[in-house]
């Protein structure tokens, strides 16, 4: 083979392999771009599921609360007996 077609040859994988290396870099562009929703996604998730937790809480007291106050009434009302 001459040095010639040998050159040729090296040129053509020269390209290929920049057209590749480009390729992936488009790849590697669409990961880190889905990769940064997703991180936003979890971060909304987790800020709702903290939003739930603390009305569950909430909620929670409220019953407390109500469950002690009418035990409170239901002690202070006189029973009669029969």
């Amino acid at each position: 083979m001459s040095q010639n077609t040998i050159g040729w040859v090296q040129s053509g994988i020269f390209l290929v392999q920049t057209a590749v290396f480009g390729y992936q870099a488009l790849k590697l562009r669409e990961t880190v771009a889905a990769s940064a929703k997703q991180s936003r996604d979890s971060e909304e998730s987790i800020r709702q599921a903290t939003r739930a937790a603390d009305a569950m809480v909430l909620n929670s007291e409220n019953v407390v609360t109500a469950y002690r106050k009418l035990q409170s009434t239901a002690e202070s009302i006189p029973i009669c007996p029969d």
